[in-house]
């Protein structure tokens, strides 16, 4: 089973990243996860030692604080490979392509990371029901499960497979799709409950219609370096997804 250390969270005091930080909280629990906050300093004076306090009563570890320049993006690469940290942990208003913004799809592509983002108004914290998004390609790095086989086991969820049929082809049976399902039983045991497939001419707006409608509490994306998928189309996705999105989306 894959262990989580720490989990790196870039954070610049807005609503965005403590809501961020607030279920990083949640999701660390009473567990030996660490918490680091990545931080680039401007001239506005910052309540530090509040937010310390804050996270310190809650965690079995102290909180981490670490301070750079640059650009944003790839400081955040370069710190979680460098802190080991297993899991980012990003506010969804912290993205865009403005000038020290993070560029998630870029993030995705290039971190060993798994990335999780969090909506600026999320009204749960309760992870119970998982969508895990598989297209009509064959998982090329199933390893990858396991990270989404450690938060279900932490908390107990169940895991619903969504295909978003958005094309006239015959989807289910081909040699790629048994394998994929011989693997997601495999890797997510139990918690693998079902393999839904729904008619929608959008990819999006099909996982948001069933996300809402079957009160899932995360959304869950394989990047494109884990199946043989078309790079442009995927990214694209990513970012709408985790700009729309108003539960977190894990890219793991």
């Amino acid at each position: 089973m894959k262990k989580i250390s720490s989990i790196l969270i870039p954070f610049d005091f807005s609503v965005s990243a403590n809501s961020a930080l607030d279920y990083a909280l949640t999701f660390v629990g009473e567990s030996e996860i660490k918490i680091k906050l990545l931080h680039i300093p401007d001239e506005i004076e910052r309540e530090y030692d509040k937010v310390t306090k804050v996270c310190d009563e809650q965690l079995q570890n102290p909180i981490k604080w670490i301070f750079a320049k640059g650009n944003l993006t790839n400081i955040i690469i370069t710190t979680a490979e460098k802190e080991s940290a297993e899991i980012i942990m990003i506010g969804a208003n912290g993205l865009s392509d403005k000038e020290n913004s993070i560029n998630i799809n870029e993030l995705v592509s290039k971190t060993k990371s798994t990335v999780l983002v969090i909506p600026e108004e999320l009204h749960s914290e309760t992870i119970e029901n998982i969508t895990l998004i598989l297209g009509k390609d064959e998982i090329d790095e199933p390893d990858a499960l396991a990270m989404l086989l450690f938060v279900t086991r932490k908390f107990n969820a169940n895991v619903n497979v969504l295909t978003i049929k958005n094309t006239p082809e015959i989807y289910g049976y081909s040699k790629a799709d048994k394998k994929n399902e011989s693997v997601l039983k495999y890797y997510l045991e139990h918690f693998y409950k079902n393999h839904i497939y729904i008619e929608n001419k959008s990819i999006v707006d099909g996982i948001f219609s069933y996300t809402q409608n079957n009160d899932s509490d995360m959304i869950v994306i394989l990047p494109t370096h884990h199946t043989n998928k078309d790079q442009t189309i995927e990214n694209k996705l990513t970012k709408e997804l985790v700009l729309r999105s108003k539960i977190p989306v894990l890219a793991i």
